[in-house]
């Protein structure tokens, strides 16, 4: 099929389809960046206080923290290892934190905005002084030290992830956020105007590669104080999609504490327990994420004692109207995204290379015009398929010549006449 070619369609040279693809709905100018389906669901980030140890307080068997949670109805085991490192002359163990989520965050925004393909890695350029960019807002900056710390830790700390898989075997990934940075400038004595790429490791790439991903509010997301917020936010960013104002997303407390990496003693309270929730709960509705929330059903055990305490909790939380248009833009641009995808595939386009106009301009195509030219070209394909099934039909119904035998025409009277 012929597609529509406009001028001035240029993009990366190096950058794969679905690089490019990973760029719809995303500039330096938009509230908006993307959030990786599974990746950014993991409890990658410690809370506060916890992320930095001196190093001579953190024995051998508490280095490594582990923790289990269910995600996705799938029980997870999460290790992460510490990177050393010195501050004021002092030894520390420094466990990815708030401010290397943040950090994290950002570059996921410039990797929005212009993710790149060097060699057989994918990362994205960067300057320290765009990711103080990306990271500030009216009531957060970081310095470009504290930027150079945490790129730091996000390419050392590691992590090992761990689950069954449906055929009863353990699965595990090993893995860093970032498995290099590169440079431009000095090696040992980066500055601000030298030119980085960070490489992002295997399960980054995979999901960009098979487009899942969805859109997010970066802009509100930098807001949020607490661990425990971020994480819920990017929890309804990316499964509350058919979020409409009057509908409920179901939340169980016991199972966001074990999925926030919050520790829970056995003889802790519920309303100990309920407490870094509601804050949550509040925060989402201080920056217009929720209109409400409800306490939906208390689930009790019996003790030992033969008394019935409560054990958990399931909250029901409502969404804004303002929540409900981002969520159906997100939705919008996935499925913009899917369509060229297929477009793409469809039109043989794959194997092209990625400067190709009729390739940039399935890309680069409004969403309403991919939509009538995919639809278009379905129709005629299966005008064709039908056209074809019925030549074959037609074929199956003629008298088929017998292998081997050579036939002429006969004269009209061979026969003899039936006639009286």
């Amino acid at each position: 099929m012929s597609v529509p070619v406009q001028e001035n369609n240029e993009k990366n040279q190096s950058l794969t389809v679905q690089g490019q693809l990973f760029q719809i709905g995303v500039s330096e100018k938009s509230h908006y960046g993307n959030l990786m389906n599974h990746y950014d669901s993991l409890p990658h980030w410690c809370n506060g206080k916890h992320a930095k140890v001196p190093a001579a307080q953190n024995t051998d068997s508490d280095r490594v923290r582990s923790h289990s949670f269910i995600l996705d109805d799938t029980a997870y085991t999460l290790e992460i290892s510490p990177t050393a490192g010195k501050r004021n002359g002092e030894e520390y163990d420094f466990y990815p934190g708030t401010p290397e989520e943040n950090v994290f965050a950002a570059l996921m925004k410039l990797a929005g905005e212009k993710l790149e393909q060097y060699g057989n890695r994918i990362g994205v350029p960067f300057t320290l002084s765009e990711l103080a960019r990306r990271i500030s807002d009216d009531h957060q900056k970081m310095s470009l030290t504290n930027i150079k710390e945490s790129l730091s830790i996000l390419k050392k700390a590691d992590y090992t992830l761990r689950r069954v898989g449906e055929d009863g075997k353990l699965k595990e990934w090993e893995y860093t956020h970032i498995n290099e940075i590169l440079s431009s400038g000095e090696r040992d004595n980066p500055n601000d105007g030298d030119q980085f790429f960070a490489v992002f490791n295997s399960m980054i790439t995979e999901e960009i590669a098979k487009l899942q991903y969805r859109l997010y509010n970066h802009s509100r997301f930098k807001k949020f104080k607490g661990s425990l917020t971020r994480l819920l936010y990017k929890k309804l960013c990316n499964e509350f999609r058919w979020a409409a104002t009057g509908r409920m997303f179901e939340i169980f407390l016991m199972e966001t504490r074990d999925w926030g990496q919050l520790n829970t003693p056995e003889d802790m309270k519920i309303n100990k327990r309920r407490d870094p929730l509601i804050f949550s709960f509040d925060e989402l509705i201080e920056l217009g994420v929720l209109e409400s929330y409800r306490l939906l059903r208390v689930i009790k055990e019996t003790g030992s004692n033969g008394r019935k305490r409560t054990v958990d909790e399931v909250y029901e939380v409502y969404p804004t109207q303002e929540f409900v248009n981002e969520i159906k833009k997100a939705n919008a641009v996935k499925n913009e995204r899917e369509l060229k995808f297929r477009m793409i595939q469809d039109f043989d386009l794959a194997d092209r290379e990625t400067t190709d106009p009729e390739l940039q301009a399935v890309i680069n195509m409004p969403a309403k015009q991919a939509n009538a030219l995919y639809q278009k070209q379905r129709h005629e394909d299966e005008a064709e398929k039908a056209a074809i099934e019925a030549s074959e039909l037609e074929d199956n119904s003629l008298p088929k010549t017998a292998p081997g035998v050579q036939y002429t025409k006969v004269d009209d009277d061979i026969f003899g006449s039936s006639a009286p």
